[in-house]
């Protein structure tokens, strides 16, 4: 689709756009908004926009496959959702953020990516297409997990989804939070996730008892040489020999990469930096 042609719907775009950022953006204003923008791209005179479907055939997935519900047995349902739904319409939309984006428009321009998501996958809000795409690859699951989860994934990367999700496995079934199906999926998601991060163990806060001694860095990491472990700044330029014992077992975390010590509040403390390990 082209500029131009966008060109030629920008006041109608603009006042639906301004329509759904002016509601509170429930589940019927996002499929209002879609239904106002198919309803302009029938006006569109190129052929790439006649679908060929009965208006009414879509009248009845779009609510079902923007909610994450079963369509199964709709009319038409896969051609609809796969050519329709799932590419012509996301198409159309992604270019109209696209036109946003040239606008500097931000707001509208996410407005329309967003929409474009949902269109595509069939699924409610964002948190659900994230939970989709980070491996649990059944509409309903993730419209499911998405309600359960909410605001929690909000701020997490699709890599962190699913490990917060099986950590969360026993809570779900205890509460009864969520169905069978999607308790299978997560089963699923399990098996073909990374595997756990390693667990380490962690050295308490501790302090140097010589209450004379001095650290010009604030971090140190714990090395190990000639059967002796030191701590020791990032350069080497100062190298600290320490014990180990049953309370302080520096061995035990001796030589891993991003393990170390940074001083807070006039004590050292344990830091993980590395993604495959944990407490």
């Amino acid at each position: 689709m082209s500029i131009a042609k966008i060109d030629e719907l920008t006041d109608e775009i603009s006042k639906t756009a301004e329509t759904y950022l002016k509601s509170s953006k429930e589940i019927s204003d996002i499929i209002a908004l879609l239904k106002n923008i198919e309803e302009l791209i029938d006006t569109l005179p190129s052929s790439h926009f006649k679908h060929g479907f009965d208006p009414q055939e879509i009248d009845v997935i779009r609510i079902p496959w923007i909610n994450g519900e079963s369509i199964s047995g709709k009319t038409h349902a896969d051609s609809i959702t796969n050519d329709y739904f799932g590419f012509t319409i996301p198409w159309v939309l992604n270019a109209i953020s696209k036109k946003y984006i040239m606008d500097e428009k931000e707001e509208e321009a996410g407005v329309f990516e967003e929409l474009a998501s949902l269109c595509e996958l069939g699924l409610p809000s964002n948190f659900a297409v994230k939970i989709y795409l980070s491996g649990i690859r059944s509409r309903e699951a993730a419209t499911e997990l998405s309600k359960v989860f909410n605001s929690q994934l909000a701020s997490e990367s699709l890599s962190e989804i699913p490990d917060i999700i099986v950590r969360n496995t026993d809570k779900l079934v205890e509460r009864k939070l969520c169905s069978e199906k999607t308790l299978r999926w997560i089963e699923i998601l399990a098996k073909n996730i990374k595997p756990s991060k390693k667990k380490i163990t962690r050295i308490p806060d501790f302090t140097f008892s010589d209450k004379n001694f001095t650290v010009k860095t604030t971090q140190l990491f714990c090395k190990t040489f000639e059967s002796s472990c030191f701590l020791c700044c990032s350069d080497f330029k100062e190298k600290i020999q320490i014990s180990v014992t049953e309370d302080f077992p520096f061995d035990k975390i001796a030589d891993l990469p991003g393990i170390f010590f940074e001083f807070e509040d006039n004590v050292w403390k344990m830091k993980i930096k590395n993604p495959n390990y944990q407490f």
